[in-house]
């Protein structure tokens, strides 16, 4: 273990040796700070493409309760309601002018794992509700000509 972490403090120095180098910083009386961290890439456009397809499918056939109205609601409210429950929370903020907003959480800072995660929350609750799932590509030939 000793010779791991020693392996890892010697690959540390290196990088920070490149690093400066590299920025012309080289220098013995400039110190510099680097830290390595592990990432994880964020959700994919196909991964955005199918989960915007997805909620448009369930706004469109499914009706929610809405200030004690059952109703349609937007794609955009839809992700709100998911994005909470995937995460179990719940962010609600006093409105500026009275009543309450609930903040939906954004899924473009999601990292994939979690991106699946709500799209197989969407896929439950789609199959639970009957839901009839439309292919993305339809879905944004669909936007395009209403924007017409």
């Amino acid at each position: 273990m000793t010779e791991l972490v020693a392996s890892i403090e010697n690959l540390r120095d290196k990088i920070i040796q490149l690093y400066r180098i590299g920025q012309g910083m080289a220098t013995p009386d400039r110190g510099v700070r680097m830290t390595i961290e592990p990432f994880e890439e964020t959700r994919t456009n196909e991964q955005n493409d199918k989960m915007w397809a997805m909620l448009t499918d369930v706004s469109r056939q499914v009706p929610w309760v809405l200030n004690g109205k059952e109703q349609k609601l937007t794609p955009e409210q839809w992700k709100d309601i998911f994005t909470a429950a995937l995460v179990q929370e719940t962010n609600i903020a006093p409105g500026i002018n009275g009543g309450f907003v609930m903040l939906g959480r954004r899924t473009s800072r999601m990292r994939k794992k979690q991106f699946v995660e709500l799209i197989e929350l969407i896929y439950a609750f789609g199959a639970d509700k009957s839901v009839v799932w439309s292919d993305p590509k339809e879905i944004e030939r669909l936007r395009a000509e209403a924007a017409i």
